[in-house]
């Protein structure tokens, strides 16, 4: 579907009741959290290849059954305890969260501050896995990160990542540069809250 997230969204059957949500958005507006009983969706503006979609996916606690009746769209097992991310801007939005011990991959090993991604970039804790078309496939799926967070592209086809999708590993576009405001940019940080369980 195109524009903004949650246009054109599916509507969700009578069983599965909204919940109150957990993650308020004031300035952001490339992506939303919607709460369900069972799961959260999570709707992510993806501007690539001349064309702006939303991209939907289930963020279903580790144990519980996705819902049968959502299907053909990805599944994120939350919290998420492994994550591959390519830029600096994403080790940031995972260290405010507290999360950047969870980064075990990493698209470029410049300019990263982060003590923490740094000590796991000595040790080979963390592995450095390529951006766009450099990007290492086969390293990637053979971690198996329970998410992988890309830079949006306007010019780039996410079908590139279609191999790592076809592997089970969930790619999420950060659109997060195309936020007007600097207080929008900062809001990402709670898709990551949203991913590990963090919200609060």
């Amino acid at each position: 579907c195109n524009g903004k997230p949650g246009a054109g969204t599916a509507e969700k059957p009578v069983s599965e009741k909204a919940v109150t949500s957990r993650t308020i958005l004031k300035y952001a507006h490339g992506f939303r959290i919607d709460y369900y009983e069972r799961y959260k969706e999570l709707s992510v503006a993806n501007r690539m290849n001349g064309r702006m979609d939303t991209l939907h996916y289930l963020l279903v606690d580790s144990g519980v059954t996705p819902p049968a009746d959502r299907p053909g769209i990805p599944v994120i097992v939350t919290p998420v305890r492994t994550m591959s991310v390519q830029s600096s801007v994403h080790v940031a939005l995972a260290a405010f969260a507290g999360v950047a011990d969870r980064i075990t991959g990493l698209g470029d090993f410049q300019y990263i501050n982060s003590p923490v991604v740094r000590e796991g970039m000595r040790t080979g804790r963390v592995k450095q896995t390529g951006i766009d078309n450099n990007i290492n496939t086969e390293l990637l799926i053979s971690m198996h990160p329970g998410v992988l967070i890309v830079m949006t592209n306007p010019n780039a086809a996410f079908g590139q990542y279609k191999p790592l999708m076809e592997a089970g590993i969930p790619v999420i576009p950060d659109g997060e540069w195309m936020e007007t405001t600097p207080l929008g940019r900062a809001e990402w940080v709670k898709l990551i809250g949203a991913l590990v369980d963090r919200e609060d």
